[in-house]
């Protein structure tokens, strides 16, 4: 019983690993997408170009991801859960912006120079 008990766990454990991998976050997705473009700002340059170049780099990140975009509020539990929680559909860039605040060094980088630039002029 021990011999044949092990196969199947080992057998539902590597299915489960696999669903998990294959459920990643839309916006996941498109902050790594635009993560890579916003390593190549540069932040010596005026605030009103940082933020245009920042602007364009979400802009091209949800451009590039537009089909994943829709297949993901088009699939599965995914798509029930986005619907549920976003009804206006709005939130989809703020949760995009939290995962660039968490995995992306640059974000901080761009984000906080426009940020600083803003509250200077206050």
């Amino acid at each position: 019983m021990k011999n044949f008990t092990l196969p199947i766990l080992v057998t539902i454990l590597s299915f489960c690993a696999q669903n998990l991998s294959a459920q990643i976050n839309i916006e996941d997705v498109i902050a790594d997408t635009a993560c890579a473009c916003l390593q190549k700002i540069k932040t010596d340059s005026a605030s009103t170009k940082i933020s245009a170049e920042y602007n364009n780099c979400m802009a091209q990140a949800v451009l590039k991801n537009s089909q994943a975009i829709i297949d993901s509020y088009n699939s599965g539990e995914q798509g029930k859960k986005i619907d549920e929680q976003n009804k206006d559909n709005g939130r989809l860039m703020i949760k995009t912006q939290n995962v660039l605040a968490k995995k992306c060094p640059d974000y901080d980088r761009v984000y906080g120079k426009i940020r600083s630039m803003h509250q200077s002029r206050q």
